[in-house]
């Protein structure tokens, strides 16, 4: 019976030395591990929401071409027997340029109706003088009029003719292109020169549809050419068409550059159109902008410490900057950097170093011109 107590004694003893050498090992979190740390604020740095104007910068493509050109055919048809001007002269008006043969017979035509003419118009007066002595009734002086006229006529059509069988420049210009060699036959209404005229240059652009309503002569533009790469041009809108090309949905603008450049017809233009300017519009740093899953748009900004999302609507952006339309207030201090590891109602702690402060400024003050320049690219669809 002892031996029975004395072993439930060793067995109790034993369990309580293996539960305390358990907990020992094993302590309890409550009592170990200290309560759960506060996350450190992240480091952020922000803007003001300030107002500055901002203008709506289309990004187009255009080319340099003359508005006043010309393919010159001839009503005639023969061989070509001289060509007077190459590619590149300078011609006045009123110049030959080419010379097509087979033109002996209007010639001969031209002083048969000469003779014909000079009889008519004897047989006229004589008419007349017998009319006036009453030796004539006045029914044939009209029949002498007429046939008057009527070969007065003959000789004129027979002159324009003899001028189909030479082409002349039609106005002061350059020949651009000689599409005939001597000897070549033409038919009638064929194209055998081309020529422009250097003074009427201008950057024809198309602007798509959604821009094409508020196009205003006289608007602004800039122009970059590839073979003047280091150079900005400015323009001005010199005409606006009056419809849109049914094909491309676009409306065709003309600019005439500012300065005086030596252009050529063909010239790749890169040109920055002003759609229109925004005087009192909601600026922050594009860095700002955090894109969303579902193709939305936020930004973060502070308060009390924290930061909270906004979901915003944004309008013109480019150059570093973007128009807010909705989604925050002008004074909002908005984060531009530290934006990883962002969520709603993150404790933030606000850098306030010479960074911030130039990045504030640039932001809230007006550039030099007093305009806030940003681009959206056109393309016509």
């Amino acid at each position: 019976m002892k031996k029975k107590f004395l072993y439930g004694i060793m067995i109790i003893v034993l369990v309580a030395a293996g539960f305390m050498a358990v907990r020992a090992f094993f302590p309890r979190s409550s009592q170990q591990v200290p309560a759960k740390a506060q996350k450190k604020p992240l480091t952020v740095r922000v803007v003001i929401v300030s107002v500055a104007p901002i203008s709506n910068i289309l990004e187009l493509t255009g080319s340099v071409r003359p508005y006043r050109a010309a393919r010159l055919a001839s009503a005639a048809e023969g061989p070509v027997l001289k060509v007077n001007v190459r590619e590149g002269d300078w011609v006045k008006v009123g110049d030959t340029l080419l010379s097509i043969g087979r033109r002996e017979g209007i010639e001969a035509s031209i002083i048969s109706l000469r003779e014909d003419l000079k009889k008519e118009e004897d047989n006229l007066r004589r008419t007349q003088q017998l009319v006036e002595t009453l030796a004539l009734p006045g029914e044939d002086l009209d029949q002498a009029k007429a046939n008057c006229e009527k070969a007065r006529a003959a000789l004129a059509k027979a002159l324009e003719t003899s001028g189909d069988y030479s082409i002349t420049a039609p106005w002061n210009g350059m020949i651009s292109r000689i599409l005939v060699e001597v000897g070549n036959y033409t038919a009638p209404r064929v194209p055998l020169l081309e020529m422009y005229d250097p003074t009427t240059l201008i950057i024809n652009v198309s602007v798509p549809e959604r821009h094409a309503a508020h196009l205003k002569r006289g608007g602004q533009a800039t122009v970059s050419l590839d073979a003047y790469p280091d150079t900005v041009f400015k323009a001005t809108v010199s005409r606006v068409y009056p419809y849109l090309e049914e094909r491309m949905r676009t409306r065709s603008i003309e600019l005439e550059l500012k300065d005086r450049v030596d252009i050529l017809p063909g010239m790749f233009a890169r040109v920055g159109l002003n759609a229109g300017t925004i005087d009192s519009a909601l600026v922050i740093p594009a860095q700002a902008l955090v894109a969303t899953q579902n193709a939305g748009t936020i930004v973060y900004i502070t308060t009390g410490g924290k930061a909270f999302q906004r979901t915003v609507r944004v309008g013109i952006e480019e150059g570093g900057r973007a128009q807010i339309i909705d989604g925050i207030q002008l004074g909002d201090s908005v984060i531009i950097s530290g934006l990883t590891g962002l969520s709603n109602g993150t404790a933030v702690e606000i850098v306030d170093d010479s960074s911030s402060q130039k990045t504030t400024r640039a932001v809230s003050d007006k550039p030099d011109n007093g305009t806030l320049i940003s681009k959206t690219t056109g393309s016509a669809k």
